[in-house]
């Protein structure tokens, strides 16, 4: 991680809690410019809980650098956990890449918000009423997620989730709308779980796909979609 790692590097004899990374309760938030050499170019961690307030939180032009980067802002470890939600105010992932260094060859640049490990999951995905979760730049997953679905904006004890998870390619220049080989990597967000839209918004902008396991709507919320856009599911239906 650029700026956080919050990982064991090696397995103990003994088997500790799992580390998990909580940012919470804060006015205003940024990783801004970050570089790491390898997974997540501002963070990396086994299990992250992250909740905005005030201002919110905005992660921007970092970097992973690597011969296989992982995770242009955030890298969640192999069968970890990431929780994002905006409950005071937006959270923002724009201009965050991922960039591949072989040797002899040209570099390869791609935006990416987040790389999910073997196994890791998404456990929330939520906004409340009047905030909003931006990807400008998407999400990745490595193999299948371990068990356990990802409801979009899940009501907790009292609280409700009625605002809007939005993927826009609105931010990418020209260039990187381009296709170098098949699909856009640059607009193309992959969650391997069965995805629930429980409540509020999910909002698809200029040319991005999203692809799930699997996708239910309920009654209630509303799924927006310019021309252009592609919502899938690689393993099961849509409904």
């Amino acid at each position: 991680g650029g700026a956080i790692c919050c990982a064991q590097k090696q397995p103990p004899a003994a088997v500790p809690p799992t580390p998990t990374l909580t940012i919470t309760g804060n006015n205003e938030v940024t990783f801004i410019n970050n570089t790491a050499t390898g997974s997540g170019g501002a963070i990396y961690a086994q299990n992250l809980t992250l909740s905005s307030q005030g201002k919110g939180v905005l992660f921007a032009n970092n970097t992973a650098s690597a011969a296989a980067p992982k995770g242009g802002a955030i890298a969640i470890a192999d069968s970890g956990e990431i929780s994002l939600s905006a409950d005071g105010g937006d959270i923002t992932f724009n201009g965050n890449t991922t960039k591949t260094t072989p040797v002899g060859a040209g570099s390869t640049i791609n935006r990416n918000a987040i790389d999910l490990g073997n196994q890791a999951k998404f456990t929330a995905l939520r906004a409340t009423e009047g905030n909003s979760i931006y990807f400008y730049d998407p999400i990745t997953g490595d193999s299948a997620a371990s068990s356990g679905d990802l409801n979009i904006n899940n009501p907790e004890s009292s609280a409700t989730y009625g605002g809007s998870i939005i993927f826009s390619g609105e931010k990418l220049s020209e260039a990187e709308k381009q296709p170098t080989s098949g699909a856009n990597a640059n607009l193309k967000s992959t969650f391997k779980q069965p995805v629930t839209l429980k409540s509020g918004s999910l909002v698809l902008k200029d040319g991005v796909t999203v692809d799930t396991n699997k996708f239910t709507q309920e009654t209630g919320s509303t799924l927006l979609m310019d021309a252009g856009t592609t919502l899938s599911a690689s393993t099961a239906d849509i409904t």
